[in-house]
């Protein structure tokens, strides 16, 4: 490595997890969108007492669980790599069709590892960002079309739906956006973390278009999120490319283990999903009710804005809860709040109710 490398390299900022505060397991966990329903535990009870020896001292097997999300996407086993989670997945889409220099679009604000791998991998990124278009953030779409038109853009990155944002774009505005890709060679990979939270899924085009690039995650509606799963969905090409880059094994036994059964048991899981999409639309009209700025979100958290009862209101939540504080989107701050069961969302409502 060069000294020039060294330096540039070194400029990147990871705060170490060794350095990160022990968490309040007494306080609710609504800060990282991660999944605490309660009705997903009673799931894991039931996989927990199934787990043998086998599960631990054994290497993985993962065929049945490409089977299982090969028959409920309706997509060939052949289109799919599993991923330690949608970091991993786009850490790998990066080694695999990203190269020194090449020009990349990446939206602002959205997920932290897109800006720290376009930069580890020496792009030249483009920040798409976010602006208020009502009761929502929308991002600049002839922006965007002419950047993809006159840039010579290797690849978008783009979150459908977003977070902090909650923005996704709608079925026709995607479709105008493939087309636009695939036209100007233009890989587009688009991240559907949130699904079916937001219910809308590119993922059946992957079978018209050879530049799309799909990557799910288990953390959100599956609530695996300690157990680090996921997947891309592609083109057999691409995915035959970026397996290359894959470990050994793609995930652990016990990995796979929970993130089959949750597939065997889909309907179950959106359910689950749609239960706590009712829970969210109902906090949100609470919050409508005392004035605040809500923002439309597709995804399992709230957005909102506290206006000039923030600091107290946040003070106040902040003693039973983890929220996520102090999100910079268009000139304004906004709280988030991960939805989570409806007696927690209650004790939460209480607390806003009365810091007014």
């Amino acid at each position: 490595m060069s000294k020039i490398e060294f330096l540039r390299l070194n400029k990147i900022s990871r705060i170490s997890n060794y350095l990160l505060k022990e968490r309040n397991n007494n306080k609710f966990r609504l800060d990282k969108n991660e999944n605490t329903y309660k009705k997903l535990f009673l799931i894991f009870k039931k996989i927990i007492k199934k787990i043998n020896h086998n599960d631990i001292n054994s290497y993985p097997n993962l065929k049945q669980l490409y089977n299982e999300i090969s028959k409920v996407e309706k997509i060939n086993k052949k289109n799919i790599l599993l991923t330690t989670g949608a970091d991993t997945a786009i850490k790998l889409i990066f080694e695999t069709l990203i190269k020194k220099k090449d020009k990349i679009i990446i939206t602002d604000p959205s997920f932290a590892m897109y800006k720290v791998y376009a930069e580890l991998f020496d792009t030249i990124y483009f920040k798409m960002k976010y602006v208020k278009r009502g009761n929502s953030f929308k991002l600049n779409t002839d922006k965007l079309f002419k950047l993809i038109k006159q840039k010579k853009i290797k690849a978008f990155f783009l979150p459908n739906p977003d977070s902090p944002s909650g923005h996704a774009f709608s079925y026709l505005e995607l479709k105008e956006i493939v087309n636009l890709c695939k036209l100007n060679s233009v890989y587009l990979i688009i991240d559907e973390a949130y699904f079916p939270f937001y219910k809308y899924s590119s993922i059946k085009f992957i079978k018209k278009y050879d530049n799309l690039i799909i990557i799910r995650t288990g953390s959100k509606s599956f609530g695996l999120a300690g157990l680090r799963v996921g997947f891309i969905a592609s083109n057999s090409k691409i995915i035959t490319l970026i397996s290359k880059y894959r470990p050994i094994y793609e995930i652990g036994n016990l990995s796979s283990k929970f993130y089959t059964h949750l597939y065997k048991n889909i309907k179950l899981v959106n359910k689950i999903t749609f239960e706590q999409i009712i829970i969210k639309n109902n906090f949100e009209n609470f919050l409508r009710k005392l004035n605040f700025d809500v923002i439309e979100t597709n995804a399992n958290f709230v957005l909102v804005n506290f206006k000039n009862k923030k600091r107290k209101i946040e003070k106040m939540i902040n003693k039973i809860a983890y929220i996520k504080n102090n999100i910079y989107i268009d000139k304004k701050y906004y709280s988030r709040i991960t939805i989570t069961d409806n007696y927690k969302i209650i004790k939460i409502k209480k607390l806003i109710k009365n810091a007014r």
